[in-house]
Formats: structure tokens, C-alpha cells, sequence
């Protein structure tokens, strides 16, 4: 094949012949600066992690998106490197996260199926349960302590103040319970 009139097979041709531009690490590093932004997978190669990675990253407020799934190269990176810094300056180990959240979670599933198993039992009671059963066992010794005054002046036939003076004292303890207990 002749190009310009040179043989293909050329040196001439060769050196002549159109090739690909690829841009340096300097020059990719210059466009990501200049405001284009990278992708998160061009970030999460500069900073040794995933892009699922850098997802999570920026939901937790470390870096900061500049466009649609574009990122300040040099921002994103002295964010990164200062969370890190953070965290091992606060004595948090740089784990991996994701280790750390499955480690939570089945926790979290162990401690349910605990509660589970000990609801079956019988070990357990719901708090509405108790609630509602406290709340009549309330109602029964107020109501019985309510009929004590007219009880005792009917024994002891009080006069009609004493009788009061005792009714009194009981609304009082009541009142003074129920206080009590809204104060804890």
C-alpha cells in the first residue's frame, strides 16, 4: 500500500502515519483539575478503593460531587486523605466499612432472634400488656382506697367533718402518688 506516495512498509510512512492520542497521567491530572471533573471510577483508582466505594463516600459527606457523577479530582483526594487522617488520629482502625456494617447487622439479627426465643418461652410480655394491666391494678386500689373514709366513719361513727377530713387525706396521699410517680 502507498501513503502519499511513501510505502507503507516505510519508515517515513510510519512515523507520518496518524496515531491515538492518549493523554499523559500529566495531562489527565490537568483536564480532571481544570474543572471536567473524573468519573468515580477514575477516582476510586487515585484513591485505591471501589467505585461503590466512593458511593458510599460521598452519601457520608467525605467527597462531594461537582456534576453528575463527575468529582474535583484534587478536592475529592485532600478529603479523602483528611477523613482518613480523622479517623486514625481518633484511634478508629481504617477498616473496611463494609465489614464493620455486616458486623452490626448480624448482631442486630442475633439480638432479635434472642428476643424471639425468649417471647416464645414466655420469658417476655409486651409493654402494652403490662401497661394495660398496671393501669386496672391503678384503678382498683384507687377506687379501694376512695371507699375507705365512708367505710371508717360508718365503723366508727365519725361526724360528718371527720369523715371529710379523712376523704381529704386519702385524695391527698393519691394525688401526692400520682405526682410523684409523673416526676419519674
Amino acid at each position: 500500500m502507498v501513503l502519499l506516495g511513501l510505502d507503507s512498509g516505510s519508515p517515513e510512512a510510519v512515523a507520518d502515519a496518524p496515531r491515538p492520542v492518549t493523554p499523559t497521567a500529566d495531562e489527565a491530572v490537568s483536564a480532571a483539575i481544570s474543572g471536567a471533573g473524573v468519573s468515580a471510577a477514575e477516582l476510586s483508582d487515585w484513591i485505591g478503593v471501589g467505585a461503590r466505594r466512593i458511593n458510599q463516600l460521598v452519601a457520608d459527606g467525605v467527597i462531594k460531587r461537582v456534576g453528575r457523577g463527575r468529582y474535583d479530582l484534587q478536592d475529592s483526594v485532600r478529603r479523602y486523605c483528611q477523613w482518613v487522617s480523622d479517623r486514625a488520629s481518633r484511634g478508629v482502625a481504617v477498616q473496611d466499612d463494609l465489614k464493620i456494617e455486616n458486623t452490626r447487622k448480624a448482631k442486630a439479627a442475633a439480638d432479635k432472634a434472642e428476643l424471639q426465643n425468649a417471647r416464645m418461652r414466655g420469658e417476655l410480655v409486651h409493654r402494652e400488656e403490662v401497661a394495660r394491666t398496671w393501669s386496672g391494678v391503678v384503678r382498683e386500689v384507687r377506687a379501694a382506697l376512695l371507699a375507705v373514709p365512708a367505710r371508717v366513719a360508718d365503723r366508727l361513727n365519725l361526724s360528718r367533718s371527720d369523715a371529710d377530713a379523712v376523704d381529704r387525706e386519702v385524695r391527698d396521699a393519691l394525688i401526692n402518688l400520682a405526682e410523684a410517680g409523673a416526676d419519674d
